[in-house]
């Protein structure tokens, strides 16, 4: 992982998204078959935004947005909480990441994903669409989640272990997506129906 992370990472994350979708499937929704484009739905994101989008912003745009970052990382608590620019730069990319990343690439990306796989071609107003319908559920959702688990990356991670810290944390994440969002039925995109 320390010698190809981008690999390392891009593969975990896109088998782990794929594999978490299918036990989904399985477990909680009790399918008999499986649906592949659904499967494939979450492993493709998985390995192009989880995996490549997420290792190129944390480990080659953060570090330019906010040097020094990794060498905060490695520092103890005492030594953290002395470093008022450690502790902005972590503001910083919580902010990049909480305000931009998340609400405006994460969800319009897995979106138009989804329809593309569920309508055989490239979608994007259509999966924008279905973005606005959830907007007030997806973002709060995700930043409850991903808030407190980015500032514990962002803080504490060294480089080659944002991605694969990433990837943990997402498996619950992950499932509660597939749960709510996971359905090709363009009817059963309410997480209130889940």
């Amino acid at each position: 992982m320390k010698r190809y992370p981008l690999a390392f990472g891009a593969g975990i994350t896109g088998i782990k998204t794929c594999a978490v979708d299918i036990i989904v499937q399985k477990q909680v929704e009790k399918r008999k078959d499986i649906d592949w484009k659904r499967a494939m739905t979450f492993g493709s994101f998985g390995l192009c935004f989880c995996g490549v989008w997420q290792y190129y912003l944390h480990n080659k745009i953060f570090p330019v947005l906010t040097p020094g970052t990794f060498k905060f990382a490695k520092k103890s608590m005492a030594e953290k909480m002395r470093d008022m620019r450690g502790i902005k730069n972590v503001g910083i990319k919580l902010f990049v990441d909480m305000g931009i990343n998340s609400p405006f690439l994460f969800f319009p990306s897995f979106y138009i994903i989804k329809e593309s796989f569920r309508q055989g071609r490239v979608s994007v107003l259509s999966a924008l669409k279905v973005y606005r319908e959830n907007f007030w559920q997806d973002v709060p959702a995700i930043w409850s989640v991903w808030l407190p688990a980015q500032t514990i990356n962002f803080a504490f991670s060294p480089s080659y272990m944002r991605v694969p810290f990433v990837a943990v944390i997402s498996v619950g994440w992950t499932a509660y997506i597939s749960m709510t969002r996971g359905e090709c039925d363009e009817h059963k995109y309410d997480s209130r129906q889940v």
